[in-house]
């Protein structure tokens, strides 16, 4: 005869398996997830090195410089053009040409994408980043403008690639390491060396939303046969209305340590033609011992 254990009345034994039953079905869906997310990767992963390997990189290089020929009426060239899923598109050694101009030149050009809207159809630029340019601005040749010309037509032919919808939505602006030679008068040169620009916010054909920070290790400003060198850091708030050619300066600092420091807001109107401009300076310091050259 088998004696069974007594038991408890207050505490009797749960029935065999059930307590284990949520347990197994929290292990079930955990391994479904598992495998959900391992199988979601390896698509993502599939599609990125079909688009990596597979992209006309070189037949774009070429719609591009065409494009962007006609658009700059001038010559456009690019060395290498390449696309990586995370990265997005991937310009090196880019050079715009035009008679009676310097050249301007980019070392690289990174233009970061949204997916989701290439998957739709339409690329939409988020960030731009440059580094190592060299470029001049003539100031008083782009404030006369140029006479509005009829648009070119497109070139006859089959384009090489399809039409792509393109829109500019910019979070983030960066140019690192430039040179920039501007050209403010005849006698007023100003020759930046070591640019590097970094700006967050929002850039539409529209409106531009500009917030960030403007650091030239050295200016080295030429007037007539005066020379002066400095350094230069800026930060900026500000609002840009395109159409209307207005910028709306909620905060700019302007600081050369340690010889100027000073703060303003206000509005500019049409700053390329005839200038309206209502400035109002705060927190101005100048050091006018270190501007003045020793007796």
């Amino acid at each position: 005869m088998t004696d069974f254990p007594p038991t408890d009345p207050e505490h009797p034994n749960p029935p065999h398996g059930r307590g284990t039953q949520p347990q197994k079905r929290t292990r079930t869906l955990s391994k479904w997830l598992f495998w959900l997310g391992t199988g979601f990767l390896i698509l993502l992963l599939g599609v990125g090195m079909l688009l990596t390997y597979w992209f006309p990189s070189e037949m774009v290089r070429q719609e591009l410089e065409t494009r962007l020929s006609v658009l700059l009426k001038g010559t456009v060239r690019i060395e290498a053009l390449s696309f990586n899923l995370l990265n997005g598109l991937h310009i090196r050694r880019a050079e715009y040409l035009r008679e009676g101009h310097p050249p301007l030149k980019v070392e690289t050009l990174q233009l970061d994408y949204s997916l989701w809207n290439l998957l739709q159809g339409t690329l939409r630029i988020n960030e731009v980043a440059i580094e190592g340019a060299d470029l001049v601005l003539n100031l008083p040749e782009l404030s006369q403008g140029a006479p509005p010309e009829e648009p070119e037509p497109p070139p006859t032919g089959q384009p090489l690639i399809p039409a792509l919808p393109v829109t500019v939505d910019l979070n983030t602006l960066k140019i690192i390491n430039t040179q920039a030679l501007v050209i403010v008068s005849p006698d007023l040169r100003v020759r930046l060396a070591d640019l590097n620009f970094t700006s967050s916010g929002g850039i539409s054909p529209e409106r531009a939303e500009l917030r960030g920070m403007l650091d030239i290790k050295g200016v080295d400003l030429t007037l007539q046969n005066n020379n002066l060198q400095f350094p230069l850091m800026v930060s900026f708030d500000m609002s840009v209305h395109l159409p209307g050619e207005k910028i709306e300066i909620a905060q700019l600092t302007i600081q050369s340590e340690p010889t100027l420091r000073l703060s303003l807001d206000g509005t500019i109107n049409h700053p390329l033609a005839e200038k309206d401009v209502e400035i109002t300076l705060h927190d101005t310091q100048v050091d006018l011992a270190q501007l003045l050259p020793p007796l």
